[in-house]
């Protein structure tokens, strides 16, 4: 039966392994911290797992084929035999640390930010001249030499 709380079957011990395997992937360094130290297996697990649920059954299996406890050797050895697993391993760490809002400020990455378009305003190249001279060129067009190849695709 599967537990209410983890309805992707991804139980408490579970999510402990994957956050040892996480910490290999996405260890402390130089000021920012390890994936388990922002709670990968946790609320951003699940954020990412509702962002690619497609890649659930290849971390579940990419996560018990693990070698435990994980190593640099262990994720490289699983990368050579279930490259899938591995990928989608990758993606739901990764894509889970980075929505992190300690990571987010640590990097000073406010996230995408919606910018206003004033559609009345000219772009700068039209604003400046800066096109001009080519509009008032007229269209220019030359024929390639006879033996360049691309010209006998017509």
């Amino acid at each position: 039966m599967t537990d209410p709380r983890h309805p992707d079957g991804f139980d408490e011990a579970f999510r402990a392994r994957l956050a040892r395997i996480a910490d290999v992937l996405v260890p402390a360094y130089e000021g920012m911290p390890a994936a388990s130290s922002v709670g990968i297996d946790g609320d951003l697990l699940d954020k990412a797992l509702r962002a690619r649920p497609d890649l659930v059954a290849d971390c579940r299996r990419a996560v018990r084929e693990c070698a435990d406890p994980p190593s640099p050797q262990a994720l490289e050895q699983l990368a050579a035999t279930d490259p899938d697993g591995f990928g989608a391993l990758m993606v739901l760490v990764l894509g889970g640390y980075y929505i992190s809002a300690e990571v987010r400020k640590l990097l000073h990455y406010a996230g995408q930010e919606a910018l206003r378009i004033d559609v009345g305003e000219l772009p700068a190249y039209i604003e400046e001249e800066l096109i001009d001279e080519v509009i008032g060129r007229g269209p220019i067009y030359r024929r390639p030499p006879p033996d360049d190849p691309q010209s006998s695709q017509d």
